[in-house]
């Protein structure tokens, strides 16, 4: 995540559903990037409850200014082992 001229916060946020009850939420309170900054690698970790169904994230701006975000990665451990999880593949034609 990169910043331009972020008056108050800018962070991640991911949130994990199932049906309309919200299970899980993280907007990174307190880890959030201010001012200017350069390309900054964030992290957040969830344990995904049994029964979720969707999985939304981005980029929360408090205040003014400008936050991008490039390179977005979601993984899934699983019994110990680590696997990136595919959101959208333009392989197959679709």
């Amino acid at each position: 995540m990169a910043t331009e001229s972020v008056e108050d916060e800018a962070a991640l946020w991911i949130r994990v559903d199932s049906g309309d009850q919200p299970l899980v939420f993280d907007n990174m309170a307190g880890r959030g990037l201010r001012g200017t900054t350069p390309w900054t690698r964030c992290t957040i970790g969830v344990d995904v409850p049994a029964g979720a169904e969707w999985l939304n994230y981005g980029i929360l701006l408090s205040g003014r200014g400008v936050a991008r975000a490039t390179d977005v990665r979601i993984d899934v451990v699983f019994h110990g082992h680590r696997r990136p999880l595919t959101l959208w593949r333009d392989d197959a034609g679709g």
